[in-house]
């Protein structure tokens, strides 16, 4: 027995794969799952950078003004000891820094849309586990359809679905009427589909092969 925590997804993928559940859960610590925000987190990030940005304008602003005091005035907050306008400095270099953090966040989200990142991390984390189980990291399609039909695709459509990776939330506007009431509007969210398999499968598969050209 181990008192090492393993996240309940980790150990469902490793009895998916029958193997031991800490090698997985040690590929998943070093791999770019965790920091790679999901296709709703992104939404909210680009949200959140624009209310800063209305912040950081509404600083500036606030700064503007107080540069229009009196010099008597301005000169009166710099003998003072813990005026509040002490705190000024340190409150733009808050709002920048979150501001900075968040950015951030949407440069790894970047190309959310056709290409799911989140989805894309998933089939490395899953390509690196094959290595380190040395199974064979191939690609194919079923005849019969569109479904893997090799053992490392089988795994990356069975991944994405542990770890529920779907495309951008459905955002659709409706509008509730009343005899007694005005037209109202509100909005419905509906998950996105699950994150197809096929785009993250073969492109962790061709990584592989471009930098092993003799590699099959």
């Amino acid at each position: 027995m181990t008192d090492q925590f393993i996240d309940r997804r980790n150990e469902e993928f490793a009895a998916y794969l029958q193997c031991d559940a800490l090698l997985v859960e040690e590929v998943y610590t070093t791999s770019a799952i965790a920091v790679i925000p999901d296709p709703e987190e992104a939404q909210e990030t680009r949200q959140t950078l624009e209310t800063y940005k209305v912040a950081i304008k509404h600083f500036e602003r606030f700064e503007a003004a107080l540069e229009q005091l009196p010099d008597v005035e301005r000169g009166v907050f710099k003998i003072q000891k813990d005026h509040w306008s002490e705190t000024i400095l340190d409150l733009k270099k808050g709002l920048l820094s979150s501001f900075m953090v968040s950015q951030k966040r949407k440069e790894r989200a970047a190309g959310q849309g056709r290409t799911n990142h989140q989805a894309n991390a998933i089939a490395e984390f899953v390509a690196q586990v094959f290595e380190k189980l040395n199974k064979p990291i191939t690609f194919g399609i079923s005849g019969h359809g569109e479904g893997p039909n090799t053992d490392f695709g089988k795994a990356v459509k069975k991944c994405l679905g542990i770890y529920d990776v779907r495309a951008a939330p459905i955002k659709t506007m409706h509008y509730s009427t009343s005899r007694t009431k005005p037209a109202a509007s509100f909005e419905l969210v509906e998950d996105g589909k699950l994150a197809d398999w096929r785009r993250p499968a073969e492109a962790a598969f061709s990584r592989r092969k471009t930098h092993n050209p003799n590699w099959s």
